[in-house]
Parts: structure tokens; C-alpha cells; sequence
């Protein structure tokens, strides 16, 4: 028997189905498995299905889901909305890091070129004094934070003549009217700040020291003072500066007085 078997066997490994019968075999295999279904309760369940008939599984993934749709959701509001309103923050606030360290940095990466990075830097430095003087008419203004706002205008203004540096080495024009621009901000700036040391006795200690700190940021290069640029350039800038400077005036007519508007015009 034993033997007849393994004969059996060794038969079989030599016999195969041509094509036309396993196609056969395969029809008649699923007429069967059609006109005799497996009952439903002898179906094996899958691990996915076995796992959400549990309740408790279930409850498990609902909340995952939940919890993941918050967390998307709050991931937007602050990387949308946060930074939105740090632009109204002072030093101080407690959204003023957001605005500095984040927002600030963000716009540092996006200024390309050196002359870019100039404009954005002396901008900052703007920026800065401003907010001082805001925190100084409002009587906010503190040892503290007078030291780090002097500190900030000093990197700023150290930053824009170190890109003023890099932008010699291309364009020796743009890197004059760079450093024109940046002479003219600080020496806005100054000329300002010193009127408000004549008028206001609550503004003039710190108005005092920011006209100090803009004063060693005037110890520019020799070189670039003694240089003019093309003349193209120069016409290029002035009207370049002056368009900028009818659409900001435009944008402050909702809520600027007539008289507010004639003074800027007349003190431009």
C-alpha cells in the first residue's frame, strides 16, 4: 500500500492540465463557490474588522481623529493668525518675539540680494524707533527696554552697512545708494527725534539716547561718501522712492486730516 501510494504520488508530479482544462476546472470551481456561499457565520473576520467591532477600539479611533483635526486646526491658527496680529506688537508684548524672531526673519530670508537686504534692514531699523516712541508718549517705556531698543538699532544699522560691504564688491552704484538711503533714514530719524527733545519733557530721555545711538551709526565709510552713482541710477531711485512716496501718502487719506496731509508734503 505504502508503495503504491508513493507511485501514486510520483505519478502525479508527472501529469499536468493543459490550458483548456484548468479553465475548466477554475469555472466549475466558482460555480460552486456561487451556488454554495459560505455562511456568515463561518466568515473569517480581518483584523481591521475584528478591531472596530470592538467598541472600545472604536471610541479609541474616533477620538484619534478628533484629536488630530484640533491639532490641525490650531497648528493653522497660530502659523496664520498669530503672526498676523505680532505685527501690532511693541516690545513688551508678549506676541513682540513672534514679531521680531519669526515674522521679522521670515522677511530676511525673502530679501535676495544685497541692495534687498539693505532696504529691509534699514526698514527694521525704522521699525525699532518707532516702537520707542510709541512706548515713550504712551509713559511704557523702561531702563529695560530702552537698552534693548538701542541695542536693535545698532545691530540693524550694523547689518546694512555689513550687506553695504558685500554689495561694493558687485555693484559699487547700488551699494552709494544703499548707503545714501540708510544716511538719510538715520538722519530723518535724528532730526526728528530732536524735536521731540525741544517739545516734550516725558519723550526727551529716551529721544536723547536714540539720537545718540543714531550718531554712532553714522560713522560710515569715507569711501562711499566721495563716490556718486550713475546718473541713471540716481534718476531710476529718485522716481522709484518718490511713486513709493504718493502711495503711501494715498493710503493715509482715510484717516489723516487735510492739515496732517499738507505737513507731510510740505516736511517731504
Amino acid at each position: 500500500m505504502k508503495r503504491f501510494s508513493e507511485q501514486l504520488h510520483k505519478k502525479s508530479e508527472s501529469l499536468y492540465l493543459k490550458v483548456d482544462e484548468k479553465r475548466a476546472l477554475e469555472e466549475r470551481l466558482v460555480s460552486y463557490m456561487e451556488y454554495h456561499p459560505l455562511a456568515s457565520d463561518r466568515k473569517v473576520k480581518t483584523i481591521v474588522e475584528q478591531s472596530w467591532a470592538d467598541p472600545v477600539v472604536r471610541v479609541i479611533n474616533l477620538n484619534n481623529l478628533k484629536l488630530w483635526q484640533w491639532t490641525g486646526a490650531t497648528m493653522a491658527i497660530l502659523l496664520l493668525v498669530v503672526p498676523y496680529v505680532a505685527e501690532k506688537a511693541v516690545p513688551g508684548d508678549m506676541l513682540y518675539a513672534v514679531k521680531v524672531n519669526f515674522n521679522e526673519e521670515v522677511r530676511s530670508t525673502l530679501a535676495l540680494s544685497p541692495y534687498d537686504k539693505v532696504v529691509w534692514e534699514t526698514e527694521r531699523l525704522n521699525r525699532r524707533i518707532a516702537e520707542a516712541r510709541l512706548l515713550a508718549s504712551e509713559g511704557k517705556m523702561t531702563e529695560e527696554l530702552g537698552n534693548s531698543v538701542a541695542e536693535a538699532v545698532l545691530v540693524h544699522s550694523e547689518n546694512a552697512k555689513k550687506e553695504i560691504e558685500h554689495l561694493k564688491q558687485t555693484d559699487e552704484d547700488g551699494a552709494v545708494l544703499a548707503s545714501i538711503q540708510l544716511d538719510t533714514t538715520i538722519d530723518v530719524q535724528s532730526t526728528a527725534l530732536m524735536s521731540e527733545v525741544q517739545s516734550s519733557s516725558t519723550e526727551s530721555v529716551m529721544a536723547v539716547r536714540l539720537v545718540d545711538v543714531l550718531a554712532k551709526t553714522q560713522e560710515s565709510d569715507q569711501e562711499l561718501e566721495s563716490v556718486l552713482p550713475s546718473r541713471e541710477r540716481l534718476v531710476g531711485q529718485v522716481e522709484s522712492e518718490t511713486t513709493r512716496a504718493y502711495e503711501l501718502l494715498d493710503s493715509i487719506k482715510s484717516y489723516a486730516t487735510l492739515e496732517e496731509q499738507l505737513d507731510i508734503k510740505t516736511s517731504s
